[in-house]
């Protein structure tokens, strides 16, 4: 596969986009790849937490909410990131660390799983319950700093190494089309992995919004805000 030919030209090393503005960018995705597989439940209840950004220190609701979660409700906890560092504290007291996996957010340092002991399954591939989950971190990168951010080349590199698997998580959205917000855009490494995969399931955070989306190879997409439990 030539994907980083199709995706990118490499110059005098240095990287010449060529299709990778506008619209155009999901389409030659669906040309290339083709529709995905169709999605069907896989059985797995997972527990998600993103962009909780301190609010469940100050929140008593939030918190007894995730108190009120039994441990046998869930398969799995998934952290997809901005979780800043008070609430990670509250997070390790409800959730068992066998059970809690995550990536960072634009807002989190590099390094803040490994700080609180918590497993970082960015760029891997992880099974539960015969189920494969792959996960991208962060967003695109809009500032300088230690954060969770990466350039979208450096997204679509993480990409192309990944195993395939059943479902990809991530922080940020998928990249469709260039709205002039590099904040919001979304990574071109997370919508060429779904295609190129034929992923029928995507789950992220980052919007601060709950919604439903359809790409166009007919993956489904799933933004979350906050706490939610979801059965796959």
């Amino acid at each position: 596969m030539k994907i980083l030919e199709f995706l990118f030209k490499k110059k005098n090393n240095k990287s010449i986009s060529n299709i990778n503005k506008g619209e155009k960018y999901e389409d030659e995705l669906l040309n290339e790849f083709g529709k995905c597989k169709i999605y069907k439940p896989l059985g797995l209840k997972i527990l998600f937490i993103t962009d909780t950004h301190n609010c469940l220190s100050y929140t008593n609701k939030y918190v007894d909410y995730l108190k009120s979660i039994s441990m046998n409700d869930y398969d799995i906890c998934l952290l997809l990131g901005d979780l800043s560092g008070l609430d990670i504290d509250i997070i390790k007291e409800c959730i068992p660390d066998e059970k809690l996996f995550g990536i960072v957010g634009n807002h989190d340092s590099i390094d803040f799983l490994e700080k609180n002991k918590i497993k970082n399954i960015n760029g891997k591939v992880i099974t539960c319950k015969n189920v494969k989950i792959a996960a991208i971190m962060g967003s695109n990168r809009y500032k300088e700093g230690t954060y969770g951010m990466q350039t979208q080349e450096e997204s679509l590199e993480l990409a192309e190494k990944m195993e395939t698997a059943d479902i990809l998580i991530s922080h940020d959205k998928a990249y469709i089309y260039d709205k002039n917000d590099n904040v919001h855009d979304g990574l071109k490494g997370i919508t060429y992995y779904i295609y190129k995969n034929h992923i029928p399931l995507h789950i992220h955070g980052h919007l601060h919004e709950e919604f439903e989306e359809k790409l166009k190879n007919d993956s489904k997409s799933i933004s979350l805000f906050q706490i939610k439990l979801l059965e796959i």
